[in-house]
């Protein structure tokens, strides 16, 4: 689940053509299937009086997600380009090979903190 998503997000991360991400991305879908897992902790573990509550929460941070999400890494992608004084900093020539590497490190963190 989890190790997988991490696993597949690095390699999009640092995929050299559009094949290799198209893999990564596949292998994404394929290996996470927590959404399912998640929602049925939730009602395992809630109370009754709770539950949709809790799935409420579970549908808002995929609203917020789908929000925030395109914004962040919007501002992250291309850095280089964007943000000129990153080639003088030692990641710069790293970043500008791989130029989607600073808006997929933020889920990749945030999933391995996770885990």
């Amino acid at each position: 689940g989890l190790a997988g998503l991490i696993l597949s997000l690095v390699a999009l991360a640092v995929s050299p053509s559009f094949v290799w991400a198209m893999g990564a991305r596949f292998a994404m879908g394929l290996l996470n299937g927590n959404t399912a897992v998640g929602k049925a902790t939730i009602a395992e573990i809630c109370a009754t009086d709770r539950v949709a509550f809790a799935m409420g929460l579970s549908s808002f941070q995929w609203s917020l997600g789908a929000i925030f999400g395109p914004i962040i890494g919007g501002l992250l992608a291309n850095p280089t380009d964007k943000y000129p004084w990153l080639h003088e900093v030692v990641v710069g020539p790293f970043l500008e090979r791989f130029p989607f590497l600073l808006p997929l490190a933020v889920p990749i963190i945030l999933s391995t903190a996770v885990l």
